[in-house]
C-alpha cells in the first residue's frame, strides 16, 4: 500500500475482492460516505457459457444480512458460446 493512500472500501469481498483507494483524506471521507448510505451502482461485464431463458432478469440475494440486487442483462449472443 502506497504511505499516500487510504483504503476506502473492498467490493464483494465473497466473489472479487477488489479494493478501492483514496489519494487524499477528502476522497476518503467522501467514497466512504457514498458507500455507506448505498448510493454506489456497480457495473460488471462478464462472458457466459449457456444461454439464459430470458434477455434481462433480476436475481435477489441475502448477503451477510444485507439485501443485494442484481440486474443481469444480455449485451450480446455469440454463436457456438
Amino acid at each position: 500500500q502506497d504511505p499516500g493512500t487510504l483504503p476506502v472500501h473492498r467490493l464483494d469481498r465473497e466473489t472479487s475482492g477488489l479494493l478501492i483507494f483514496a489519494r487524499n483524506p477528502e476522497f476518503h471521507r467522501k467514497a466512504s460516505e457514498e458507500f455507506e448510505h448505498h448510493r454506489v451502482r456497480k457495473v460488471y461485464l462478464a462472458l457466459a457459457q449457456g444461454e439464459p431463458d430470458f434477455p434481462s432478469f433480476q436475481m435477489r440475494t441475502l448477503i451477510e444480512g444485507a439485501h443485494a440486487v442484481t440486474q443481469v442483462t444480455v449485451l450480446e449472443r455469440f454463436v457456438g458460446a
